[in-house]
């Protein structure tokens, strides 16, 4: 009884939720998928991704696919060259638009060079908000987080 007492106190510490589940909701996906690709800055990308976060479509355990689906992404379990050693694929979605879109540099912090072939992904360091997560090779996200802190290149 005392373990069963500890456990619940340490569920309810930690906020666990038995009924939040990932959403998949089509709407919702649709929606914001639209208003991102839409989004003129850095900061209303970021305010999208929260929302979709706050939508739990963005979450622990939700399907890769509805990422790719946001973000218009291709993230895959085949491409094992972002696979960790600890067997989870590490993927990064920066929030900064393309160069196609106009946008306000007031609003964002200097964009990263986009990689081309003179400037290779490796040698450019990522700065600017972006969603970074890792996902296992059934496509389901394992963690996620949002960050601006610029990463370094890595080089070999």
């Amino acid at each position: 009884m005392k373990n069963l007492a500890l456990s619940c106190l340490i569920m309810c510490a930690i906020g666990y939720d038995a009924s939040a589940q990932p959403s998949t909701n089509k709407a919702d996906i649709a929606e914001l998928k639209s208003q991102y690709a839409k989004a003129p800055t850095e900061a209303k990308r970021l305010l999208t991704c929260i929302e979709a976060i706050n939508r739990r479509l963005i979450c622990k355990g939700c399907d890769l696919e509805t990422i790719n689906q946001l973000f218009n992404a291709h993230f895959s379990t085949d491409d094992h060259a972002i696979q960790g050693d600890d067997k989870l694929f590490n993927a990064v979605v920066p929030l900064r638009p393309s160069t196609t879109v106009k946008w306000d540099r007031a609003d964002s912090k200097t964009p990263s060079p986009l990689p081309t072939e003179e400037n290779p992904p490796s040698a450019t360091a990522i700065s600017g908000w972006r969603l970074e997560f890792k996902y296992d090779a059934y496509g389901k996200v394992r963690s996620y987080y949002l960050s601006n802190a610029t990463q370094a290149p890595m080089g070999f």
